[in-house]
């Protein structure tokens, strides 16, 4: 499930908003900052998760503004979400969990 929804996740990010970003504002560097800041506002109101995913998702926009994989970057986003979701201790999750789903 965590490989399907972070293939999902890579798909919107890369290949909806990167792509129109680039198109729009002519240049790749502006268009991955304001990928990655959508991508974090998208997380919002949690500020640690929004941090945390401003970075993975400038990291995610550079890696396939030069590779094109969609899905390694999906399964890669699968994987590390599988990892903090089971190895972190359940306070700190509960940190990084998106605004409503928090207690």
């Amino acid at each position: 499930m965590f490989v399907a929804w972070g293939t999902v996740q890579q798909f919107l990010l890369q290949s909806n908003i990167l792509i129109r970003l680039i198109q729009i504002l002519k240049n790749k560097n502006n268009a991955i900052v304001a990928a990655g800041a959508i991508f974090s506002l998208l997380h919002a109101p949690n500020i640690p998760l929004m941090e945390l995913t401003f970075v993975v998702g400038l990291v995610c926009c550079i890696l396939f503004s030069r590779h094109k994989n969609i899905f390694t970057l999906g399964i890669t986003h699968g994987v590390m979400s599988l990892m903090a979701f089971s190895l972190l201790v359940p306070s700190v999750i509960d940190n990084f969990k998106p605004g409503p789903m928090r207690n």
